[in-house]
């Protein structure tokens, strides 16, 4: 499990022997991307959405809106999967399409790096590579499925003061873990 900016990612590997219920109804987007797995039979249904049998195959992605109840059975070996929880906001509340095997080759290949990347969280290089790709999905998420004249939220950049007063701070503590939070109380 990993914060990655605004999402939360969960990497995990479910046993599927016995039949397996999952549900999600959250005010946050969910984006499940399957990974690897053996399944036999798998039913899906949406509140609002496409329902009826569906067995993921690596790539596929479904795709649960805010405030939207999915339930799900599933039945096999296993199933690997990424799951992805961001607020509506980090689309510029947008509406998203409840789907089943969508098919993203960027969400998908990001997902499954971000299953490795977040695996060690001790690794700092791992951490680093994990954020800058949450970075990169982030954008790619509000681009692809995001309003197109979405205003932006903050200003664009920071003054001479704030960038002095960072760039002293890290380079003062250079070994030292930076977070975002911290690195925002600075300046304000």
């Amino acid at each position: 499990r990993a914060s990655l900016g605004r999402m939360e990612i969960v990497a995990a590997t479910e046993n599927l022997a016995a039949p397996t219920d999952w549900t999600i109804e959250q005010d946050r987007h969910t984006i499940v991307v399957h990974l690897d797995g053996r399944l036999d039979r798998m039913e899906c249904i949406f509140a609002n959405g496409p329902s009826g049998p569906a067995l993921p195959v690596p790539g596929d992605i479904w795709m649960i809106p805010a405030a939207c109840r999915y339930a799900a059975l599933a039945q096999g070996e296993f199933a690997r999967f990424v799951e992805i929880s961001l607020p509506p906001a980090l689309i510029a509340n947008a509406a998203l399409p409840a789907r089943v095997r969508h098919r993203d080759p960027f969400l998908a290949a990001a997902a499954a790096r971000l299953s490795e990347l977040i695996a060690d969280p001790d690794d700092d290089v791992a951490a680093m590579a994990a954020h800058a790709i949450g970075q990169a999905v982030e954008l790619h998420l509000r681009h692809r499925y995001g309003r197109a004249s979405a205003p932006a939220s903050q200003p664009a950049g920071l003054d001479a003061r704030a960038r002095a007063l960072l760039t002293s701070a890290i380079h003062g503590a250079l070994d030292d873990p930076h977070d975002l939070a911290g690195l925002a109380a600075r300046v304000g």
